[in-house]
């Protein structure tokens, strides 16, 4: 399995781990993480947290995905025993509709109860353990190619926000990737921790409106919203 460490000139580094694209990854594996010079301790560390908490998220996804059905069962067998219980049992002036608002609202608290119990089962918490480990005794590989990476995002850090929202929009940055896990891997990190900035790629290329939805972008960057170099290198895809 293989992370990324990308320096930044403004801002803190990104650490773009294994864990967050589709499956699981196998807590068999060792873990690599490129990076295009030494990492000190500091840097190990941040590493190492920033690791642990795409494993935490990953192996929650996993494992409610895993018991969606299990899941799905119980609670609709809760909406039932509930409704049936109130119809049965309960008298009031508007049976069917406090019935179904009650069998709703206790199978959503049930199925929120659930969800909480199978994140903190025995197989999640082992599962994040073993992935911990490999991820704690990950291995730095220096990779030189990465500072084209690192330099293209110092460029667009470089940019007045307005210059850069205009390129975005317009589709004029051009990047060429060497490595398509690096864009696969920022994808999956821009989704989970960036999710405004993942928002506005999902809306590119624009065909309608540039000129007012740039004008919307450069004020996202301003005020912090949106990661424009970030942005800037996704768009590049």
């Amino acid at each position: 399995m293989t992370g990324y460490h990308i320096r930044r000139s403004k801002g803190p580094d990104l650490y773009l781990s294994p864990y967050l694209g589709e499956g699981q990854a196998g807590s068999e594996e060792d873990v690599v993480i490129k990076s295009d010079a030494p990492l000190d301790q500091r840097q190990r560390d941040q590493a190492c947290i920033a690791f642990y908490s795409d494993i935490e998220y990953a192996v929650g996804q996993w494992i409610m995905d895993k018991r969606y059905v299990p899941r799905l069962l119980v609670c609709a067998g809760v909406f039932l025993v509930v409704y049936f219980f109130g119809s049965l049992v309960v008298r009031d002036p508007i049976p069917m509709i406090d019935e179904l608002a009650v069998s709703i609202i206790v199978s959503v608290v049930f199925w929120k109860y659930l969800s909480r119990r199978d994140v903190a089962s025995a197989i999640a918490v082992k599962e994040k353990g073993l992935l911990k480990d490999k991820a704690s005794d990950m291995r730095v590989e220096i990779t030189p190619a990465l500072v084209e990476v690192e330099n293209f995002l110092s460029h667009m850090e470089a940019m007045e926000h307005g210059e850069l929202a205009d390129k975005i929009i317009m589709g004029a940055l051009r990047f060429d990737w060497q490595d398509k896990a690096l864009g696969s891997e920022l994808l999956s990190y821009a989704r989970v921790h960036a999710k405004d900035t993942y928002e506005w790629y999902e809306k590119l290329p624009v065909k309608k409106h540039p000129e007012i939805l740039s004008v919307r972008l450069s004020d996202a960057i301003l005020e912090g919203k949106v990661d424009g170099p970030l942005l800037g290198l996704l768009s590049t895809l």
